[in-house]
């Protein structure tokens, strides 16, 4: 073989296997797209996956705790509460690389981007305070103080909706107090007594112009934004759904869902009353979807592969929705409850219990399929 053969089969070769390299992540051996997939989130790996083909592709991290995941407003980069280093890890979307690690408070659970700006607010449950972070600098620029006592912080989460201007509320599981805050001044500014033991969820309604936030005891209260002021007490749990705090919010809804120990309550956002209950318990988050006209409710089990399709005006469970695997059955598999989201007619649900990631097209109300990702996953987000 001639010297310039040689060195032609040479670089044959080489580029070959980097061809191969570089459309390999964690053993996936073809590209895949890292806009228009979804991204989940395990103690070991950041995995995207192509809706469209269910290959995916990771990038490992070492036995991490996640919290909520956000996208930037350009789509470009996620910011991963990273409960285990007290810390917000940003992830490059396009080179699937985490660039760079931001130390915050301890505990960071939910997170917001308020405004749909440059902004991330993400939440440190041991000093109950937001640290604000700036997108395009990655540097935290702002602490904002949401917890009456400042020495006991709390757990707590952010509502704002467009129609609230500048104005946002700031809940804490330990506090009767609701936190009313300015986005732009960067500070608390009133408080509202609920008379609950502690806040939690929340949603805003447009066509009402009000206010809900679920407490720990048993109670939902409705608050009149324009005064601030207590106008309703109504029974729940400690969630709303929608809640406005979720990326997939709606807030036009005309009911609300707030799941209690024992069933799930529905409000009537037009009457500010408790419009009855469905009779299903250990179920996590709602997302409402209207297919033909019918409100749907659609809500994953926290012990089984099952999702339930809610009828909310009926107020019954309509459908479940197996998905199981068929090594698995339909057995139960323990606690681990996971995260859901919706885009474009098609609900994520991933399962820390199974370890799998489970495509749902809500129109036709049937499972599209699932992916492994890894026990332990716990949080999903739709990157466009």
């Amino acid at each position: 073989m001639s010297n310039l053969r040689k060195l032609v089969w040479i670089l044959t070769i080489t580029v070959a296997v980097s061809t191969i390299i570089a459309s390999r992540v964690n053993g996936v051996e073809a590209a895949i797209p890292t806009h228009n997939v979804v991204f989940a989130f395990s103690p070991n790996k950041i995995t995207a996956v192509d809706p469209n083909t269910l290959k995916s592709a990771s990038i490992p991290v070492s036995n991490i705790m996640w919290g909520d995941v956000a996208v930037s407003p350009d789509q470009k980069l996620l910011f991963a509460n990273d409960r285990t280093n007290n810390a917000v890890q940003v992830i490059s979307v396009d080179s699937m690389k985490i660039v760079k690690t931001i130390p915050i408070g301890m505990r960071p659970v939910h997170m917001y981007n308020p405004k749909g700006g440059n902004e991330m607010w993400t939440h440190s449950d041991v000093e109950g305070t937001f640290y604000v972070i700036d997108v395009g600098s990655l540097a935290v620029t702002h602490k904002v103080l949401a917890a009456s006592d400042a020495a006991k912080g709390g757990h707590g989460k952010l509502l704002w909706s467009a129609e609230l201007g500048d104005k946002a509320y700031a809940t804490n599981l330990l506090d009767h107090n609701l936190h009313v805050l300015s986005l732009s001044q960067y500070k608390e500014t009133g408080i509202i007594d609920t008379g609950c033991k502690g806040t939690h969820g929340n949603s805003y309604n447009v066509p009402t112009k009000m206010v809900y936030i679920a407490c720990n005891d048993g109670h939902v209260v409705v608050i009149d934004p324009a005064k601030d002021a207590v106008v309703a007490t109504l029974v729940g749990g400690s969630q709303v759904w929608p809640g406005a705090h979720d990326p997939w919010m709606s807030e036009d809804s005309p009911f609300l869902v707030s799941p209690t120990t024992e069933d799930m309550k529905i409000i009537d956002t037009r009457t500010h009353m408790n419009a009855g209950e469905i009779g299903l318990k250990d179920a996590g988050y709602v997302v409402l979807h209207k297919v033909g006209g019918n409100l749907l409710g659609f809500t994953a089990s926290n012990r089984m592969p099952i999702v339930y399709v809610l009828d909310v005006q009926a107020m019954k469970v309509a459908k479940r929705i197996d998905l199981s695997s068929p090594k698995a059955g339909g057995e139960e598999l323990g606690p681990g409850g996971g995260d859901i989201i919706d885009h474009g007619g098609m609900l994520y649900v991933v399962s820390a219990f199974n370890g799998m990631l489970s495509f749902v097209d809500m129109n036709e109300q049937g499972s599209k399929g699932s992916v492994f990702i890894e026990k332990g996953v716990s949080q999903v987000v739709w990157v466009d």
